[in-house]
């Protein structure tokens, strides 16, 4: 790895994200990504990564999203992007930033998983799912998707969808799978919940 670079790394994309980011991102900003990095870092360690494999997580972390600066719709491939210039001008070797830009590319909804660096990131970007804010995370997605989406949902529209996600979405990791897994179920019980109550209330 490159000496020192990974302060480099993290202070260059957190000015990236403070200063040219939409402020209408009101889910994916530094927050988040902060929230992904540190996520990674505890995954990481959990599921035994070595130091090389830690750091390139961590550098995939702090870029995954960067690329909301340029796109909405298809960011990865343009935080990947960002990714590389960075890497290669801090003289990264081509095999590290080959293996940061895949597992950036693989926390794309709709990628398929090839190797356990790509599992721990994907986990990490989905962390917010087993946290006690879930909620206020979730309001935040809701928010922006009517945003750039123009998708106003209704209620019950907006938690029949959040449920099938829920049960779609899975972690990976054994960490994943074992520690995150049950506080995830937890909120989608408080969905099947909050659906409930809405039907009721419309009787």
């Amino acid at each position: 790895m490159v000496d020192g670079s990974l302060k480099t790394i993290k202070n260059y994309c957190r000015k990236l994200l403070s200063n040219k980011l939409s402020s209408k991102l009101s889910f994916h900003n530094l927050e988040h990504t902060e929230l992904v990095v540190n996520g990674a870092t505890k995954i990481g360690i959990e599921e035994g990564l070595n130091a090389k494999e830690c750091e390139i997580i961590i550098i995939a972390a702090w870029f995954h999203d960067t690329g909301f600066i340029e796109s909405y719709n298809n960011h990865e491939l343009a935080s990947s992007m960002i990714a590389k210039d960075k890497l290669k001008e801090l003289g990264y070797p081509k095999k590290v930033i080959n293996e940061v830009i895949s597992c950036i590319i693989s926390t794309s909804v709709d990628s398929d998983l090839n190797n356990h660096l790509q599992e721990v990131l994907h986990d990490a970007d989905s962390i917010h799912l087993s946290l006690d804010n879930y909620w206020k995370w979730n309001e935040r997605l809701k928010k922006e998707i009517r945003y750039f989406e123009n998708n106003n949902l209704r209620a019950d529209q907006w938690y029949f969808q959040n449920l099938q996600f829920l049960k779609n979405h899975q972690y990976f990791t054994s960490y994943g799978q074992n520690v995150l897994e049950p506080l995830k179920q937890l909120h989608l019980s408080t969905n099947i919940k909050k659906l409930e109550d809405l039907y009721i209330h419309v009787k």
